[in-house]
């Protein structure tokens, strides 16, 4: 039958944790209703008013933030969508995936775990968003299953970089992103 079962593509979808938006309502919104409620019966000036009722914006922002950025893997690409921008990178333009470790955060129930990157052909290194272990879930496991599809999915013709060709494309990635250039003194009459 067209359309169910197996030949659908299988869309995963890594998006902040309900917690981490309950918190940020809670201390963000619990902050601004403090102030405003305590500015009613104090007299506190309106600097601190504005600056409180500035909070609810603030809040706004950071909440659409966490509703719309995640991470989307699906059969044609890897996205990474923010606020105002989603970056998708092809599954014929990653040279690998990797948990990397060094950054180890620590994560429901203290259980540490690393972040997930794409390194792409390009020489960037392009960190995913919210994939961590949850119940039920290993960082593990996603990654895994994100490695098989990216070697079906890279096509026939795919080949790795060479040591020399990565290593020139994430020199080049540096210079651009990190320009370096050397210190000189101020001109004269600076």
């Amino acid at each position: 039958m067209a359309g169910t079962g197996e030949d659908r593509p299988r869309v995963r979808k890594y998006r902040a944790p309900l917690w981490l938006w309950v918190i940020v309502m809670v201390f963000f919104g619990g902050f601004g209703v403090t102030v405003l409620g305590s500015a009613s019966e104090e007299g506190i000036p309106v600097a601190a008013m504005v600056l409180a009722a500035s909070v609810v914006p603030l809040v706004l922002v950071v909440l659409v933030g966490f509703c719309l950025s995640r991470t989307v893997v699906d059969e044609d690409h890897v996205a990474v969508r923010r606020v105002f921008r989603t970056r998708r990178t092809a599954w014929r333009d990653i040279q690998g995936i990797e948990i990397e470790d060094g950054t180890a955060a620590v994560v429901d129930g203290g259980q540490p775990t690393g972040t997930v990157v794409v390194h792409h052909r390009d020489g960037r290194r392009i960190a995913l968003p919210y994939l961590y272990d949850r119940p039920g879930r290993s960082v593990h496991q996603e990654v895994l299953a994100m490695r098989a599809t990216w070697e079906r999915r890279r096509g026939d013709d795919w080949t790795p970089l060479s040591e020399a060709e990565a290593a020139a494309a994430k020199a080049e990635t540096d210079a651009r992103t990190k320009p370096n250039r050397p210190w000189q003194p101020p001109g004269p009459g600076v």
